[in-house]
């Protein structure tokens, strides 16, 4: 005969001391899992935030360059077009057009009296506002005091060198150039 498995003993029923304690083990430890995820997400959202900032001052800094370049242009634009006012004032002189001499006249210097332009070109500009244009049968002298003007606003504002043609394709100097 044989003998009879040996029987298991039925284990003790958890008690509420230790229920209370996987309980508690359980919760800080999601606590925790939950804190540190937090922690990196925060953390990954501040590196990006930092990054953003410095990419939004530099496109500060671009955007100020691009204004002050804007704003030289249009000075430059300004500059030239008075030019051309003068000597279109000085061909409306030359026809006998006194009325549109005069008009070319006073755009001219208001062009010239523009906020930004240097103080020799706003001083001349003041000075070709204030001119009369008068109708006359001899127009030699009112002629020679425009030319006079024309020489003076070149000398203040010498023209732009021509810009420089590119090589043509395929040749040695196109290569080496940037």
């Amino acid at each position: 005969m044989t003998a009879p498995p040996p029987v298991a003993a039925p284990s003790p029923a958890p008690t509420l001391k230790s229920r209370a304690k996987r309980a508690a083990i359980w919760t800080i430890g999601t606590i925790l899992v939950i804190a540190i995820a937090y922690g990196s997400g925060m953390r990954a959202n501040v590196r990006r935030a930092t990054q953003s900032e410095a990419r939004e001052r530099a496109k500060v800094g671009e955007l100020a360059v691009a204004r002050a370049d804007l704003a030289e242009r249009d000075r430059r634009i300004a500059q030239m077009e008075a030019r051309r006012q003068l000597h279109l004032a000085l061909l409306a002189l030359d026809e006998r057009n006194f009325g549109i001499a005069q008009q070319r006249l006073s755009h001219a210097g208001a062009l010239l009296s523009l906020p930004g332009t240097p103080g020799d070109l706003s001083a001349l500009g003041v000075q070709i506002k204030n001119l009369t244009v008068v109708a006359a049968g001899d127009i030699g002298q009112q002629r020679t005091q425009l030319l006079d003007i024309a020489r003076r606003f070149d000398v203040l504002v010498p023209s732009p060198a021509p810009p420089t043609p590119a090589p043509p394709a395929g040749t040695p100097a196109a290569a080496a150039a940037p």
